[in-house]
């Protein structure tokens, strides 16, 4: 696609009170600094895009689109527009954008206020919405694509990492497949199916793998050295004869709890506790069934309440929902009989209506002559005919609504006599209800607090046998254990000092299985790192010859202009980078470094190159083109702005 600009007016646009301008192919605008020469794309670029050729956006300290007087300030009441006649794809393509100033008189004020800008649109002469107007620039490149071949030096200020997405895209090449195809990235490519992720991704995955596993093998030593501090020492025999006292104790114990055993069976005897733990367990027995029964009647009580005051809410809500659906009906029947009143003074009404005839119409309109007879009767007979058809129609239509209106007064009437029954016999159950809620109420309010246990003759009787028993067992001797009980507690104590010493023994065994295991997993983990430094090596050597392979694919696309696309770091790896080379006589030059002229040299190669590749060719404007002696030839119309010493814009032929 091919835009071309054949002419552009100017009217109070920047510095430019009106200005018009034709170009050709080729065409050399010269002038002093301050006549105008910038103004020329930064107007193309405010009609296309609402900014300047830089990119700067209207109002900012970097571009304004109005003129501005002697201390800086807009200069009001004036239409800033910039007409474009252009040609795309040789068709006509005319653009204008006219600016003007809204000026609004508030209420309560005598003068108006300025309230903005107001812009229209035309492209052919057609108004055309801002949307509609944006869309149709779009349809021929998006506005970032304008910039990059319209513009020099906008593809080298833009981020580097575009300008690298961008070169790549030029390619259309598959590098990473036609490498991975290759038997020794064979082992990279089977890691990127399975992990399902790129090259470049792989990458940050092994170096991560080797950094965690490095730290890893770091820590595994000092955890083996840790552990073997840990592990305990033992005197010559100390585990064999903890062993041995800890068996022997055992059995002295077994045989003291024996002797215990003996002593409190016989004393149980003497102190009648197995009669009395009888009676208690029986007392208990009778205890709980008296607590269950009285428990069971409790809750009955508490159901009974329960339901009856669920029963008496949901028949209070019935009667509530009857009442709110019968002022409901209520409002209806109140309505549909004030239709039936309405009905029936417009039925008489119109039932009274006669037939009458307006006297102009026995004139003819266009003359004003008087019509024949037999044509007013006639047209007597039609008009009457058509009033009595529709009065019919009309008095019918208001019969079969009072009809239907009456139907429905004597519905809602058969409703209301049905929610007042409704409302009459949930009422009755209401009162039930409540009744029967009060007299729950007053059981429970009458029921004790707990069983009355003194009430059951068999406890009163085991609560005196008991007593009788008891004052007997004062009585008798109680055996004495306490010479057992001592003995006991000392074996007890030596029992757990041995323990300690085999707690430690076993302590000592984990920890030396968890001393094979790290050096197990050491051993591990240095298979696994020279895995990782092999992949990594594979992985550097992959990028190495995609980078080299995509710098010389991206290169071909330019005549002279070269691009480096990675760097080797002092640690070895590979950093993506962006970088434009420009050819001079020693090798190769940095882009920022090299001098003006080769700048604007290689701008222009890579405007050609995009142009090219999008099959986007628009106007080229070259400001400050004195900068360079010869200018690279372009597909694009060119446009050459150059400082000299004209007093105004002038436009000359270029040997």
């Amino acid at each position: 696609m091919r835009m071309s600009l054949e002419k552009m007016v100017i009217e109070n646009f920047k510095g430019t009170r009106k200005l018009t301008i034709d170009f050709a192919e080729e065409t050399h605008i010269f002038g002093m600094n301050g006549t105008g020469k910038t103004t020329i794309p930064d107007a193309f670029s405010w009609v296309l895009f609402n900014k300047d050729s830089k990119g700067n956006a209207p109002g900012s300290d970097n571009f304004r689109e109005k003129p501005l007087d002697a201390d800086g300030h807009e200069i009001h009441n004036l239409d800033t527009m910039v007409e474009l006649v252009c040609k795309l794809d040789g068709q006509r393509f005319d653009l204008k954008r006219r600016q003007s100033e809204n000026w609004v008189k508030k209420r309560g004020s005598t003068n108006p206020v300025f309230q903005g800008n107001v812009s229209t649109y035309w492209i052919n002469d057609v108004e055309t919405k801002l949307t509609d107007f944006k869309a149709r620039i779009a349809e021929i490149a998006p506005e970032e694509i304008f910039r990059l071949i319209g513009t020099l030096a906008a593809f080298n200020t833009q981020d580097w990492k575009k300008r690298r997405a961008q070169l790549l895209a030029l390619t259309g090449g598959e590098v990473d497949s036609r490498l991975m195809a290759k038997d020794e990235y064979r082992p990279l490519a089977d890691e990127c199916g399975t992990r399902n992720i790129s090259i470049d991704d792989l990458r940050k995955v092994l170096m991560d793998q080797r950094k965690r596993t490095g730290d890893e093998l770091k820590m595994i030593p000092v955890r083996i050295d840790e552990a073997k501090k840990a592990l305990p020492v033992f005197g010559k025999d100390e585990i064999d004869t903890a062993e041995y006292i800890l068996k022997d104790n055992a059995k002295d114990i077994e045989r003291l709890d024996n002797l215990i055993a003996e002593e409190k069976a016989f004393g149980e005897r003497q102190n009648n506790g197995t009669q009395i733990a009888a009676l208690e367990q029986e007392a208990a027995s009778i205890t709980r069934q008296m607590m269950s029964e009285f428990t069971e009647k409790k809750r009955g009580i508490e159901s009974r309440m329960n339901y009856a005051s669920a029963d008496a809410k949901r028949y209070d809500e019935t009667i509530k929902s009857c009442e709110n659906r019968k002022v409901l009906l209520d409002k209806q029947k109140t309505t549909a009989e004030a239709r039936m009143d309405s009905i029936r003074t417009e039925y008489k009404a119109l039932y009274e209506t006669v037939f009458g005839w307006n006297t102009e119409n026995n004139v003819c309109p266009t003359c004003g002559q008087a019509l024949p007879e037999d044509q007013v009767a006639e047209k007597k007979a039609e008009a009457e005919k058509k009033f009595m058809a529709d009065k019919i129609e009309r008095l019918n239509r208001m019969k079969a609504e009072g009809i239907e209106k009456k139907k429905e007064v004597e519905q809602v009437v058969e409703f209301l006599k049905a929610l007042d029954m409704e409302i009459e016999q949930t009422k009755a159950k209401l009162e039930e209800a409540e009744k029967e809620l009060a007299a729950a109420k007053e059981e429970m309010d009458a029921y004790p607090a707990s069983p009355d246990f003194d009430s059951n003759p068999r406890l009163a009787e085991i609560r005196a046998e008991i007593r009788k028993l008891q004052e007997a067992a004062e009585k008798a001797i109680k055996p004495d254990t306490s010479g057992y009980e001592s003995r006991k507690a000392a074996l007890l104590a030596q029992m757990e000092e041995k323990r300690a010493i085999l707690a430690r023994r076993d302590a000592g065994i984990e920890t030396e299985k968890r001393i094979k295991v790290l050096e197990e997993q050491q051993e591990a983990k240095g298979a696994e790192m020279a895995e990782l430094e092999r992949m990594i090596a594979l992985a550097e050597r992959f990028v190495t010859e995609r980078c080299s392979a995509l710098e010389d694919s991206i290169n071909a696309c330019f005549p002279t202009v070269r691009w480096k696309l990675f760097d080797i770091q002092i640690n070895g790896g590979i950093a993506d980078v962006c970088n434009c080379m420009i050819p001079c006589e020693s090798g190769l030059v940095a882009y920022s470094s090299a001098n003006t002229a080769a700048q604007l040299a290689a701008d222009v190669e890579i405007i050609n190159v995009l142009s090219k590749y999008y099959d986007v060719y628009i106007p080229l404007f070259i400001d400050n083109a004195e900068r360079i002696n010869v200018i690279p030839e372009t597909e694009s119309q060119k446009i050459t702005l150059s400082v000299s010493t004209d007093a105004e814009l002038t436009k000359r032929e270029v040997a």
